[in-house]
Formats: C-alpha cells, structure tokens, sequence
C-alpha cells in the first residue's frame, strides 16, 4: 500500500527524469562513501576470496578491484557514450512493443543505447539493496566492523535509496508505457 501511494506521487511529478537521476546519484554517493568507510573496516576480511589473504595482500586486491568495477559501473549507468543522448532524458525513449523493437536491429541497438543507463542503474539499485542484506547477515561476524551509525547508514542508506529508484523506475516506465 505504501509503495503503490510512492508510486502515484512518482508518477505525478512533471520531471520524474529528475528524480530517477537525483537516486541514482544518491546511490552512487552511499556507494562509493561505503567503500572509503570499507578500507578503514577492512571490509576484505569478511569477502570469500580475500579473507584468506595475507592482510596487505587483502587490503591491494580489495582496493585495485575497485577501479574496474567502479569504471564499469560509471560505463553502464551513464548516458555518455552517444552524443545525442548527452542531453536526453528518459522520457524520451522510443515507444515500441518488444517485437518491433527485436524486428528492426537498427531500433534495436538504439533503443539498447537508450535503455543501457536505466537498466545499469536498476542493476546497482539491486545490488544496493542485495549488499544491505549480505550485510545485515554479517551483523554478528567478530570480524565485521561496521557499527558505528554513520557505517551503518552508509550500507542501509544505499539499500533504501535503490528500493526508491525502483519505484522512481517502475513509474517512469509506467509513465512511458500509459502516457501518465
């Protein structure tokens, strides 16, 4: 019930765009806040391939991983990558059945380059959300130091904020699928 009144008001609003772009944002702020509070809690100690490391061994494959992921998460969540999408908003994207689009390859890809920054960001809402139970389940580990508020709301900010671009998601696309 309440996600269905979030989800009314979401679709209310005239710049819906910009309320999926302040989320995202906000994800990726909890996000990359979390790991620079990880490096001081070690978090490498409670991750299955580094745990068993030697400590500093741990500690340089921890942070020398992040610079892949995190380029890559910029890669599929950013609109950067076409020129003619630089200024675009999502409320712009193609209205087209999946068979249309899967008919024409052209309208395909472009649709794929039009739909690639939602569905990276939808993918990092989740795996903020994901990251927040996997963390929740590590609460009583001896090697887990995250208690202090502020680490925890670095972890639990994030998993509210992608439940919220969800939602902020799930209207545009119902914006975009009824005409709203």
């Amino acid at each position: 019930m309440i996600a269905k009144s979030i989800l009314q008001t979401l679709t209310r609003l005239h710049s819906l765009s910009t309320v999926e772009n302040l989320l995202y944002i906000l994800n990726i702020s909890f996000l990359a806040t979390h790991e620079l509070d990880a490096v001081d809690k070690k978090e490498w100690r409670l991750l299955f391939l580094l745990k068993d490391m030697q400590e500093n061994d741990a500690k340089n494959w921890f942070i020398g991983l992040h610079l892949p992921l995190m380029g890559l998460l910029l890669l599929l969540t950013n609109r950067f990558t076409d020129k003619s999408l630089l200024t675009s908003n999502f409320n712009q994207l193609p209205r087209m059945n999946s068979t249309q689009i899967l008919n024409n390859s052209q309208q395909f890809q472009r649709s794929f380059k039009m739909y690639r920054p939602l569905i990276g960001r939808s993918l990092l809402s989740t795996f903020l959300i994901g990251h927040s139970f996997v963390h929740y389940t590590f609460t009583n580990d001896p090697k887990n130091e995250f208690h202090s508020t502020l680490s925890k709301s670095y972890i639990y900010g994030g998993g509210v904020c992608g439940v919220l671009h969800l939602v902020s998601v799930g209207a545009l696309l119902v914006r975009k699928r009824w005409h709203v």
